[in-house]
């Protein structure tokens, strides 16, 4: 099974941009055990979620990237643009993403390479966003139909 271009994207920004991945992996295992705390400060459960795993309907730039998030409102560089675009299909193989992340952040002057490569994971994230939304709303739906079955076979079976 392929890395979910997410994870993909970071393994090939820590080729080119260590310091900064470096920090999400640190910074996700500080996190992760500080989160694991009171069950209080969890948001709502979704009652008609019908998976084990807690809902998550979006992931944030600041769950995975420790370096400074791209400005909000802030055009992104058309290049990351059409870098994210190539390399966020689940398609691609790891190898074109390292490589294609690589030669773009080779391609930068080294000031630049911090911003540019946060909007690059931006975009990225984006788009994964709007697709989970769409496998979300699919397990949804499908929850629903599943439900309004059992209450006509339940109907049926009282008649």
């Amino acid at each position: 099974m392929r890395t979910p271009p997410s994870l993909a994207l970071l393994a090939a920004l820590a080729a080119v941009q260590p310091a900064l991945v470096g920090s999400v992996v640190t910074g996700s295992v500080v996190l992760g055990s500080v989160v694991a705390g009171p069950a209080a400060a969890q948001p709502a459960v979704d009652p008609d979620w019908p998976c084990v795993q807690r809902k998550v309907p979006e992931l944030s730039v600041g769950q995975m990237w420790a370096a400074a998030p791209p400005e909000a409102g802030a055009t992104p560089d058309p290049a990351a643009v059409d870098l994210a675009a190539r390399i966020a299909p689940r398609r691609v193989s790891d190898a074109e993403v390292e490589a294609a992340a690589s030669a773009y952040a080779a391609s930068l002057p080294a000031d630049a390479r911090p911003e540019r490569l946060a909007e690059v994971f931006a975009a990225v994230l984006d788009r994964i966003n709007r697709e989970r939304a769409q496998v979300i709303a699919g397990i949804s739906r499908y929850s629903h139909r599943q439900i309004e079955m059992a209450d006509r076979i339940a109907g049926r079976e009282a008649a």
